[in-house]
């Protein structure tokens, strides 16, 4: 399963603007979240978060959304983008796997296809029988 994701939410065909799109797939038995270096530039420049409302002073005129910085290197800035992802926090958590989490409960929330369909109360720590990837770890 693959999906291509533009600014908007709108999925994105093959033709790009600045590169490889924002992807999310299952190949080789990993999960794979991709999206090229010039376009994660692109998504942060005209993101909200980046443009702070800046009053003008003047009573006549409104005031302006502003950007108080500038990406000159894309690919250095993704491996700083990758460092922020990866930073471990002292319960050994990263902002990456808060996100793993998140979106992983959303799954089953929404009834994942890749759920044993009995009801489970399992302890925690221990396995399902059904959870047949599993059975190393037993």
């Amino acid at each position: 399963m693959e999906a291509g994701i533009g600014r908007t939410g709108a999925a994105v065909t093959n033709k790009t603007h600045y590169g490889r799109p924002l992807t999310a797939k299952v190949e080789n038995g990993q999960l794979v979240i991709a999206i090229g270096v010039h376009v994660l530039a692109h998504a942060v420049i005209y993101s909200d978060w980046s443009h702070e409302y800046e009053e003008s002073g003047d009573l006549t005129t409104h005031g302006e959304y502003i950007r108080t910085f500038a990406i000159s290197d894309a690919p250095q800035f993704a491996k700083d983008v990758v460092s922020a992802m990866l930073h471990e926090r002292e319960d050994g958590s990263t902002p990456l796997s808060d996100f793993i989490d998140k979106i992983s409960q959303a799954a089953v929330e929404d009834g994942s296809l890749g759920l044993c369909e009995e009801d489970h109360r399992i302890d925690h720590g221990k396995t399902s029988d059904c959870e047949t990837w599993a059975q190393v770890q037993r």
